[in-house]
């Protein structure tokens, strides 16, 4: 199915807009010249994204396939494709078997402000959100500035498409979907001499870029209320009623989520096992009945609505059954239960328009929803923090331990991150802003209170995000003004690592965000003057804006010797730093970096971003030896056969789905599931990042 990329934009067939979308970028390229608008294309995907997810405007998840000749091993997905010529295409997974695919050209895209409009307006016509806001447009600027990708490619002459306007009209762009540029006013009077025609000319471009900018502020307006009124009379009369706490999409993912599982890659599953048992343990199986049942009782019901012939269901229903067995441990009033949309599809109407989707009712109506996935441990933990209230209110004896990490149902296990606020009373307007916050993050960050007079500072209310685990930024305070938007904001960004532990699972997860990342690649021996300068730069603005910062530790891993692999490094070279930009496929490298200081370390960052250090590596598989880690943690969990890869995926994979042992060490899977020993429990990696 193809879209159209010109304006005025043609629906080819019309389309139920999708909460949460996958852009898959896919490319051929034949010379610089085309390899430099795809790589535009590429980067405009990149930053859009990264701004519409960083702004919680929408999840906009995808791969980025290089189909060009060079290649040593193309994606499958190429074969789908001409296998001559440049081509750059963005496809819309919108449920169909084959997507909405929209093709851009460099002549209907002058420069990368041109292309990002034409991004940014394919996404918002798959969206049933409005998505055009202020604050998208913010947060995509300043993912372009952290990439510095604003540029003009060469054109080229492009030969006339057979279906074709009139002269005055530009070409449009093969069966494609987005923006095109508008229409230049050219009222030529054929009796004026060429002075007047001249200045007509100038005048006329000087007023349509004004008409410009109008006609865009209108269409944003339309296109928000007709993507609003959409929304509504798309509504089933008989669903109930929406959650009751609104959470934005920046709210999916807790500081224990962030190295989630990316569920593309789920499409993996083998057909021959679409319909093969599965256990549900202590999972209440409902119907109709039971399910309205369970909702209006006092208690807080989860649900899983899931479908047995979607591979994504069918992994979300054998984590669930696992979780609920030790939420039946740690949170026994909570009922956990599942609904087979494939036996009772009429149900599943009534509560959801996707699956597989977490549900938790509360006092009988919707009371928050869970999207991520990982392992049946990070379902439980949220069940777990939705049994306990939004807010604990804490004694002295108990802020010391909450301080610390230390949270009720948790055991010894020492959390990532815990939020405190400050408050006089429970009466106090700002404590009623800060619970509302609570509300709405309920389940994901933990967050505590602690009132009476002595505690405040200079006898105002403040917030305070402790990180036990953290080597410098241990808390962070907040005494700004005490707003729960504002709330939400500093807890969500407080929470998170600053310097994020690399392994299967976060590796796809720093290459959906836009901005490069800086690497210390270490043993056990890294001095500790060397890890307090990288997490003393973590917490710097002027170069966590720029960079995210990770860490890996050097182990007989696969994921360590691809590492190492791909950065040209040896143990002995140890300590290392790596500064990826991983949309160019390019790294610099700087070995020994144990001998280089603070100070040197700044200037040697300073230089790449400035571009004074030049002749980087270029990496060599640009994003699916990554991400065919994956696959592997997907064998492990379904079985040796039942995944199966792409060619190109088989080349770069780990090895440990055919049976290998995996070290102790840190790095790689993080969980082994082996269905003829012992060892096939599954084993828990690093609670936190």
């Amino acid at each position: 199915m193809e879209g159209k990329a010109s304006a005025p934009a043609e629906k080819i067939e019309e389309q139920k807009p999708t909460e949460d979308l996958r852009a898959t970028v896919i490319f051929r390229s034949e010379n610089d010249e085309d390899y430099e608008f795809s790589d535009a294309v590429e980067e405009a995907v990149v930053v859009v994204r990264e701004g519409l997810r960083a702004s919680g405007t929408l999840i906009i998840d995808g791969l980025i396939i290089d189909c060009s000749d060079f290649k040593e091993a193309p994606h499958a997905k190429c074969a789908e494709y001409p296998k001559k010529g440049s081509f750059s295409y963005i496809v819309i997974d919108d449920g169909s078997k084959e997507g909405v695919k929209y093709k851009l050209e460099a002549k209907n895209n002058e420069n990368a402000k041109a292309l990002r409009n034409n991004v940014l307006e394919v996404f918002a016509e798959h969206s049933k959100k409005v998505i055009m806001t202020e604050e998208a447009k913010e947060a995509i600027e300043n993912a372009v500035h952290s990439l510095e990708t604003e540029k003009n490619w060469p054109q080229k002459p492009v030969a006339p498409l057979e279906e074709k306007s009139s002269e005055n009209e530009p070409a449009e762009l093969e069966d494609v979907d987005a923006v095109p540029e508008p229409e230049e006013m050219n009222d030529d009077d054929t009796n004026r001499s060429d002075d007047q025609e001249e200045e007509s000319k100038e005048e006329g471009e000087k007023n349509d870029e004004e008409d410009k900018e109008e006609r865009e502020l209108e269409d944003q307006k339309e296109r928000s209320k007709e993507i609003v009124d959409e929304t509504e009379s798309a509504t089933p009369p008989k669903r109930d009623p929406e959650p009751l706490v609104e959470t934005s999409s920046n709210l999916w993912r807790s500081p224990e989520a962030l190295d989630d599982l990316d569920t593309y890659l789920l499409s993996a599953r083998d057909p021959q096992c679409q319909f093969c048992p599965l256990e549900p343990k202590k999972l209440t199986i409902f119907d109709e009945e039971k399910l309205r049942a369970a909702i209006e009782s006092d208690k807080l019901v989860v649900v899983l609505f899931w479908l047995n012939v979607d591979a994504v269901s069918k992994h979300s229903f054998m984590l669930w059954a696992t979780a609920s067995t030790q939420i039946a441990e740690l949170a026994s009033d909570v009922v956990v239960g599942a609904v087979a949309c494939h036996d009772y599809p009429a149900v599943c109407d009534n509560y959801v328009d996707s699956w597989p989707k977490l549900i938790a009712f509360k006092d009988g109506k919707k009371y928050q929803t869970y999207k991520v996935t990982r392992d049946h441990k990070l379902y439980t933990d949220w069940v777990v923090m939705l049994s306990q209230p939004p807010v604990f209110e804490l004694k002295v004896n108990e802020l010391k331990e909450f301080k610390k990490g230390k949270v009720a149902k948790f055991g010894n296990v020492i959390r990532g991150a815990a939020t405190v606020g400050y408050f006089a009373n429970k009466k106090n307007e700002e404590y009623k802003e800060f619970a509302k916050a609570a509300k709405k993050l309920h389940g994901r960050y933990h967050i505590g209170a602690i009132f009476g007079e002595k505690n405040l500072k200079e006898k105002n209310s403040f917030l305070v995000t402790y990180k036990p685990k953290e080597m410098i930024e241990k808390e962070k305070s907040y005494t700004e003004a005490l707003e729960s938007d504002l709330i939400v904001n500093f807890i969500e960004q407080s929470s998170r690592p600053t310097v994020i532990e690399l392994n299967g699972y976060t590796m796809p997860t720093l290459h959906k965000r836009a901005k490069p990342y800086l690497v210390l690649i270490a043993d056990t021996n890294c001095p500790e003057e060397l890890l307090n300068s990288v997490h003393r730069l973590a917490i710097d603005e002027s170069y966590n804006e720029k960079l995210s910062f990770v860490r890996i530790t050097s182990d007989r891993s696969e994921l360590t010797q691809f590492v190492f692999r791909e950065y040209e490094i040896k143990q002995a070279n140890l300590p290392a730093l790596a500064l990826v930009y991983h949309i160019k496929s390019l790294a610099y490298i700087f070995r020994r970096a144990d001998e280089m200081g603070e100070e040197g370390l700044k200037e040697w960052i300073d230089s790449v971003l400035t571009g004074e250090i030049q002749y980087p590596l270029k990496l060599t598989r640009k994003y699916y030896a990554l991400e065919s880690l994956q696959y592997d943690h997907m064998s492990l969990v379904f079985g040796t056969k039942s995944v199966r890869p792409t060619e190109a995926d088989k080349q770069a994979s780990t090895g440990e789905a055919k049976g290998v042992e995996p070290p102790n060490a840190g790095g790689g899977c993080p969980y082994r599931h082996s269905p003829d020993s012992d060892s096939g429990k599954i084993r828990e990696h690093k609670e936190e990042l």
